[in-house]
């Protein structure tokens, strides 16, 4: 399954696919970051249904751009412009460096109830 999916498990809570990046999934598991959580729980596949894409647009104002400590530390800013990498490639990198920037928000919402 593809990272960035949208998934709902079997007793209604929904979640959002990430990369196994630190080999935590067993056979027939990926790594899934549940509505309310910050971190990934491995789940069967099997007790999953697929949504959909993730698609989460930044919205700089929402996003919280200007607003210090209330930014989300996800947001990330590129000669392409804006872009959520909340479940993206640069997710642990950014939660590991949490503490270096001024940023502080890391939501448990998923999108768009994450935004400000």
């Amino acid at each position: 399954m593809d990272t960035k999916t949208v998934v709902v498990r079997k007793d209604g809570v929904k979640g959002v696919v990430i990369k196994d990046s630190f080999a935590n999934c067993g056979l027939n598991e990926i790594a899934v970051v549940y509505e309310g959580k910050t971190s990934s729980l491995s789940t069967n596949i099997d007790e999953l249904d697929v949504i959909g894409p993730e698609n989460a647009v930044v919205d700089t104002e929402k996003c919280g751009a200007d607003k210090g400590e209330e930014r989300c530390i996800f947001m990330v800013m590129s000669s392409n412009g804006s872009k959520c990498e909340r479940f993206g490639s640069l997710r642990h990198d950014l939660i590991f460096q949490k503490d270096q920037i001024t940023a502080n928000r890391e939501p448990t919402e998923l999108f768009p109830n994450c935004q400000l």
